[in-house]
C-alpha cells in the first residue's frame, strides 16, 4: 500500500518540494540584482561593455551615493558610450565628493560642456582646471595643452555662433551628371 502511494504521489510531492525551494532561493537573487555589484560593474567596464557597466554602477550608487570609484567609472562609462549629458552630470557630482582623488574630472567636465554646446561654461571649467591641476609628467603636459586648445575651440565656436546662418539650397545636377537611376 505504501509503495503504491509513493508511486502515485511521488511526482506531485517532488514538484511541490522543487517549487518551495525555488520560491525561497529566487528572492535572494532578485535582491542581489537590486544592489548591484562593483565587481560585476568593473568586469563590464574592463570588457568595454560601457552600457552594462553604467547600469551596474547606477545600482551601486543607489545604495552608496558616496562611492567615488563607482561614480568615476559611471561618468567614464557614460562618456565612452556617448551619453554626454549624463557623463557631464556625473563628473560634476564627482567634483563635489572627489576632486582631489580625480583631478581630471574638471577637464572632462569642460570637454563634455563643449560637446554639449555650453561653450561659456566649458571655458570656465578649462580655466579652473588650468589653475588647479597639479599633475606632472607627459600625461599632465598633454592634458594642460589639450585644455588650452579646447578652450580656444570654445572661443572660436562662440564667435562662429554669432555669425548669421547661411541659407543654402541644394539640388541635383541634371543629366548626364545625375539620372533617375542609382549610380554607384
Amino acid at each position: 500500500m505504501l509503495s503504491f502511494l509513493l508511486r502515485k504521489y511521488f511526482p506531485i510531492v517532488f514538484a511541490l518540494i522543487l517549487i518551495l525551494q525555488a520560491s525561497m532561493v529566487l528572492p535572494v537573487f532578485a535582491q542581489k540584482d537590486d544592489y548591484g555589484s562593483i565587481d560585476v560593474a568593473n568586469k563590464y567596464f574592463e570588457n568595454m561593455e560601457y552600457y552594462m557597466a553604467a547600469q551596474e554602477y547606477e545600482k551601486v550608487l543607489k545604495n552608496n551615493p558616496s562611492h567615488k570609484v563607482a561614480l568615476f567609472r559611471l561618468a567614464e562609462s557614460y562618456r565612452l558610450y556617448f551619453e554626454y549629458e549624463k557623463a557631464e552630470l556625473n563628473y560634476k557630482r564627482l567634483l563635489v565628493i572627489g576632486e582631489k582623488e580625480y583631478p581630471l574630472a574638471r577637464f572632462w567636465v569642460g570637454i563634455l560642456q563643449k560637446t554639449n554646446g555650453k561653450y561659456e561654461e566649458a571655458i570656465e571649467s578649462f580655466e579652473k582646471f588650468l589653475q588647479t591641476y597639479k599633475g606632472t609628467g607627459k600625461d599632465a603636459v598633454h592634458y594642460i595643452e589639450r585644455a588650452k586648445i579646447e578652450m580656444e575651440g570654445c572661443h572660436v565656436a562662440i564667435t562662429e555662433m554669432k555669425k548669421p546662418q547661411r541659407d543654402y539650397e541644394f539640388e541635383n545636377l541634371p543629366s548626364p551628371v545625375n539620372t533617375e537611376n542609382s549610380e554607384y
